[in-house]
Order: C-alpha cells, then sequence, then structure tokens
C-alpha cells in the first residue's frame, strides 16, 4: 500500500474516531477511543496497547481540565499546544519509528482538517450576518 493510501485510511480512521468520540463524551471514552484506533490502524503489540491506554488518559484528562478552566481561549490553545508535544514525546518511547511516523503523519493531517473546517464554520458565521 503507497503512503497516500495509508494516509488517507488512517486519516478516515482517525476521524471518524474523533467525530464520535470526541464530541462530548467523557475523557475515558476519548482515551479508550483513541487507543482503540492506533490499537487497530497502527497495529500495536498487546504491551503497547496498555502503555498507550494510559498515556492517552493522562492526555485526555489534562485537556479536559484545560477546556474547562477559565483560561482565554489563546492560554488554552498554548497549554493544548504543549501536552501535544508532551504526550508525542512520551508515544515516541512506546511506539516503533514507523508506528510513530504513521502517528505523527496523520495527527498532522487531523489538525490540518479541523483548522479547515473551524475557518470554514467562521466563513459560514460571518456570511450569516
Amino acid at each position: 500500500m503507497n503512503t497516500f493510501t495509508k494516509t488517507v485510511l488512517l486519516l478516515t480512521g482517525l476521524f471518524f474516531t474523533v467525530a464520535t468520540a470526541f464530541g462530548k463524551a467523557t475523557p475515558e471514552k476519548r482515551a479508550s477511543a483513541m487507543t482503540d484506533w492506533m490499537k487497530d490502524d497502527l497495529k500495536l503489540s498487546a504491551e503497547q496497547v496498555g502503555a498507550v491506554h494510559v498515556i492517552n488518559q493522562r492526555y485526555a484528562d489534562l485537556h479536559e481540565n484545560i477546556s474547562l478552566s477559565n483560561q482565554t481561549k489563546e492560554d488554552k490553545i498554548r497549554a493544548w499546544d504543549i501536552t501535544r508535544k508532551d504526550k508525542k514525546k512520551e508515544l515516541r518511547k512506546v511506539l516503533t519509528p514507523e508506528q510513530y511516523n504513521d502517528y505523527v503523519e496523520v495527527e498532522e493531517a487531523m489538525r490540518q482538517k479541523l483548522k479547515e473546517q473551524e475557518r470554514e464554520e467562521r466563513q459560514a458565521a460571518q456570511d450569516q450576518k
């Protein structure tokens, strides 16, 4: 399977996971959904699944706390970026180089897709004014 096809499949899987699990789900459900996606799409070993779930749970809890905080939107975005980078560092220690590269590739594509959706939503809101 070529890189483009693999990326599209991974992105589709991640997008579905995010769309269904991240809406108003609890941090536990988000962590489990992310772990399930990673287990299936990155072909995690049983040992990796346990370690990845602990990491996903820790960062789902952190993101929830940031979301519920009284910080400004800009401060929340900065905090999310820091935690995202920290999570990637932890995952790098658990995943194989190929798994990690696939994860980073899909994560970046997903971030771009979400930014695009946000821009479209802002534009649609401005068009309605």
